[in-house]
């Protein structure tokens, strides 16, 4: 036979629910029982080896429960102002520039193969103008994990020289996407972060349809040291180099 005390224990309400019917006493109850449970049965896998090792340090996983990473809202406020920018410059001259270089130094162990482009707005003189900025690095971490990249999209404000053969300079806010992944797929990371570039460059502006352009820029992710819902932001871990060249199409 069970106590008295022993009853009186099990007929306490879970905490917070004192308000509650006797009914929905026993189904808040219930549910933290199953809650309990299923918190329980939470099981990790973290992989192995110095080089990996490393790798996780860097992109700053496999600390706790692994949640899914998610945009954060201030990353689409960034790219919702870019486009806002980018409305003032619909009269300008439109240039379009497919290049490819390499992406070197910071958590780049060697140079490594770096292509994509950018779309400019700027007045046909030079001066101030908007551009968006794609760029993808296969193999950025090297052999450590068997397929890995890094890509980024930034909106950047640019600030010319006028004239045919122009000096700029660039900088802004954007995605800042990393991926890895081995072929067991017990090690995988697939983030997107903000992240921020600037950068200069020269730019001989078409007289005709073709022109050219040479550009060096740095890059480096932006985290949130405190996920509390905040407005938080702090210099990530991750950073490189890039020197692109490529021609340039005036539409």
């Amino acid at each position: 036979m069970k106590s008295p005390r022993r009853r009186k224990e099990q007929s306490l309400p879970p905490p917070g629910t004192e308000a509650l019917t006797p009914l929905d006493q026993d189904r808040a109850a219930s549910l933290a029982d199953e809650g309990g449970a299923a918190g329980a049965t939470f099981e990790t896998q973290e992989p192995g080896g110095p080089h990996k090792d490393a790798l996780v340090e860097k992109l700053n996983i496999g600390r706790g429960p692994h949640k899914p990473h998610k945009p954060a809202r201030k990353l689409h406020l960034a790219f919702l102002l870019s486009c806002l920018c980018s409305a003032s410059f619909l009269h300008a001259d439109v240039l379009l520039t497919p290049h490819v270089g390499a992406a070197f130094a910071g958590d780049v162990d060697s140079s490594k193969l770096s292509y994509g482009g950018s779309l400019t707005f700027m007045g046909g003189d030079g001066g101030v103008g908007f551009a968006v900025d794609f760029g993808f690095t296969p193999k950025f971490f090297g052999e450590t994990a068997d397929s890995n990249n890094v890509t980024t999209l930034m909106g950047n404000l640019v600030l010319s020289s006028k004239g045919h053969t122009r000096i700029y300079g660039s900088g802004g806010l954007g995605l800042f996407k990393t991926r890895v992944q081995d072929t067991t797929g017990f090690f995988r990371v697939d983030s997107n972060e903000l992240g921020f570039n600037a950068g200069a460059g020269l730019l001989i502006a078409p007289s005709g349809p073709i022109g050219f352009q040479a550009d060096m820029r740095y890059f480096r992710n932006l985290t949130d040291p405190e996920p509390d819902g905040e407005f938080d932001v702090d210099l990530g871990s991750l950073h490189f180099w890039r020197a692109t060249g490529g021609l340039v199409i005036k539409f």
